[in-house]
């Protein structure tokens, strides 16, 4: 045997309570995906090493990813998926001037997410909804 395990995935709302993730043997750990109505607003990786993971421990870790997916939705690059050394601190991301500007982000996001519904090709979260979009 090859010892390579699947990780799980799962598509979790914002907008309802957040499950217990239990550990299971077969499976490497959890790919979770956040999603608000039906725009994707971040993603987290959790190795099975981290788990059982309470619903509680779970809401405290998705901010982070919901922020940065965000973040970069508004601004191109505002959170650099740049891999650091551990001692090394991460710079400070350069686009951090005109995200603090934003007085109501979640507005922006989705509102900028409905600006690029309209654009051809843009079928990001119907895809990953495994529906299709019929224009």
């Amino acid at each position: 045997m090859s010892g390579f395990l699947p990780w799980s995935i799962a598509h979790l709302s914002i907008e309802e309570p957040l499950p217990l993730l239990e550990e299971n043997a077969g499976s490497a750990g959890f790919l979770l995906f956040f999603w608000c109505s039906d725009q994707p607003v971040g993603q987290l990786s959790i190795p099975r090493s981290l788990l059982p993971l309470t619903s509680l421990q779970l809401a405290a870790m998705g901010p982070t990813a919901i922020a940065s997916a965000m973040g970069n939705r508004l601004i191109a690059g505002a959170f650099p998926r740049d891999v650091f050394p551990p001692d090394a601190a991460p710079p400070v991301p350069s686009a951090l001037p005109s995200l603090l500007q934003l007085a109501r982000p979640i507005e922006a996001f989705f509102d900028e997410s409905a600006r690029r519904a309209h654009e051809p090709g843009d079928g990001v979260s119907s895809y990953a909804r495994g529906t299709t979009r019929r224009d």
